[in-house]
């Protein structure tokens, strides 16, 4: 009898344990609201995507990013992720895709209450990418958002660059003949990407010689479209310029429209981009030949 006794007792007592004393509560936490707003910048291993938190629930935001899988509905303990802490706009960096692969992605929040999700949508990574080797070059540039009437839709196209140098051991001058220098400024200032065609084309019909022939004559992997790239499509040579060994100064077909003697012009020597104006009259700089595709 006492032995019942006692283990009602202890049954009792873990009951009330559990009771929560009158003038008490719970505090609850709410999830923050988001929503994932868009994909950008699809490329073969790479994409960049956005999330927008409306509401942070109240507390603040300790983690937010992207969560992305080539399953539906990816978490943060499921797939892989990006991790950063904003509490209203964010753009995520996704790195490591496979090619030609379909996606699924969400924007996500983490707070006291939790891990919130947004809205997911989903991309497929292209099949090509810069630094792939692909119609006697390697490819430099994809034309996307940021050149959005180069952009077919559903067909890849963009810049790819010639593996080697067109100008001799040493380098060139821009033209071969001093007299030709002030007459190319003429018609040749486009600076533009699709510029360096019309560029080339319009100096080879006016001078005998110098890069832009270097390059129009080439005829890498049997294709006899390439020319001397203007100013901006000679920047796009430069985040595969280890790929294709740039090295040194190239010339540009984009002339200073102020001065008939220079020429823009890229130095692939530093650690980070330089395009500037250099001399016609140099005679070490190179000559690199580009084409679309």
């Amino acid at each position: 009898m006492k032995r019942n006794l006692l283990l009602l007792l202890l049954i009792a007592t873990a009951t009330q344990a559990q009771v929560i004393p009158q003038g008490f509560f719970v505090k609850t936490f709410s999830l923050a609201t988001l929503a994932t707003t868009q994909y950008s910048v699809i490329g073969s291993t790479t994409a960049t995507v956005n999330g927008n938190i409306s509401n942070t629930g109240g507390t603040a935001i300790t983690a937010s990013g992207v969560v992305w899988s080539t399953s539906t509905a990816p978490t943060i303990s499921s797939a892989s992720k990006t991790v950063g802490v904003s509490s209203s706009s964010f753009s995520s960096s996704l790195t490591g895709l496979a090619r030609s692969t379909k996606y699924y992605v969400r924007a996500y929040a983490t707070n006291k209450g939790g891990t919130a999700y947004g809205n997911e949508l989903s991309f497929t990574t292209l099949a090509l990418g810069p630094g792939d080797p692909y119609q006697g070059g390697v490819i430099a540039y994809l034309f996307d958002n940021s050149t959005p009437w180069l952009v077919v839709p559903g067909e890849i196209h963009g810049i790819i660059a010639a593996t080697v140098d067109q100008s001799p051991a040493g380098g060139t001058r821009y033209s071969t003949i001093y007299s030709d220098y002030n007459y190319m400024v003429i018609c040749t200032t486009e600076e533009y990407i699709t510029a360096g065609i019309g560029n080339t084309q319009k100096v080879t019909n006016i001078i005998l010689g110098g890069a832009t022939k270097m390059c129009s004559d080439y005829r890498g992997g049997g294709y006899s479209d390439w020319f001397l790239p203007s100013r901006d499509e000679l920047a796009t040579l430069w985040s595969i310029k280890g790929i294709i060994g740039l090295s040194g100064s190239y010339f540009s077909s984009s002339q200073d429209s102020n001065n008939g003697n220079s020429v823009y012009g890229g130095i692939f020597d530093y650690a980070t981009p330089y395009i500037g104006f250099v001399s016609k009259l140099w005679s070490n700089s190179n000559c690199r030949a580009i084409r679309f595709f």
